[in-house]
């Protein structure tokens, strides 16, 4: 995933929790990415003061297998990086949350949403 679609998605789910207390969001990252989301973070803290993001930076030779155990433990972090060719796995586990009904009737959440899921479909 491009880190400039990060921080939207970011915000998209932080906006899906409806709580007026500050939220922590998990975010498991693979790879390069994982650091270049760390370096935007405090941008993204600073104008998004509710929001503060927990990131685990996971190498991609355990990513798969730490994945798959958290979905059998039930304790999937909230935003994760997938390997696309991971994405019919995890979605035949039901292990993916539709977003659809989440964004309906949001226009600005929705096409932030939109642009990510181009990116998963190209």
């Amino acid at each position: 995933m491009h880190c400039r679609f990060i921080l939207p998605l970011l915000l998209f789910f932080a906006g899906c929790t409806g709580a007026s207390e500050p939220q922590t969001l998990r975010f498991w990252t693979m790879g390069r990415e994982g650091e270049v989301v760390q370096q935007l973070l405090p941008e993204f803290e600073r104008r998004n003061p509710g929001i503060r993001v927990t990131v685990q930076q996971i190498p991609w030779s355990a990513a798969h297998e730490k994945l798959l155990t958290a979905y059998a433990g039930g304790t999937l972090p909230d935003l994760c990086q997938l390997g696309n060719t991971w994405l019919p796995e995890f979605a035949a586990l039901n292990a993916l949350a539709p977003l659809e009904e989440i964004v309906e009737g949001d226009r600005a959440r929705d096409r932030s949403l939109s642009r990510c899921l181009c990116l998963l479909q190209a």
